[in-house]
C-alpha cells in the first residue's frame, strides 16, 4: 500500500467530512450575503418611512379634523 492510499484509508473519513464542512461553509456564506442585502434593503425602507413619517402624522392630523369638522 502507498504512503498515499494508507493515508486516504486512515483519514478518508476525515476528508470527507472536511469537504462537507467546506460545502456546508460555502453555503452558510452565501445565506449570509443574502442576509446583508436584505437587512440593507430593509434598512433602505426604515430610513424612508422616518423621513416620510412627518408627513403621514401631519396628512392624519388632517384627515381626523375634517372627519370632526363634519360631525
Amino acid at each position: 500500500m502507498t504512503e498515499l492510499a494508507e493515508i486516504q484509508s486512515r483519514y478518508g473519513g476525515v476528508l470527507v467530512e472536511i469537504e462537507r464542512l467546506r460545502a456546508e461553509n460555502v453555503e452558510l456564506r452565501e445565506d449570509l450575503g443574502q442576509l446583508v442585502a436584505r437587512l440593507d434593503e430593509a434598512s433602505g425602507e426604515i430610513d424612508e418611512l422616518r423621513r416620510d413619517a412627518p408627513r403621514i402624522a401631519e396628512l392624519y392630523d388632517l384627515v381626523f379634523e375634517r372627519l370632526a369638522e363634519r360631525r
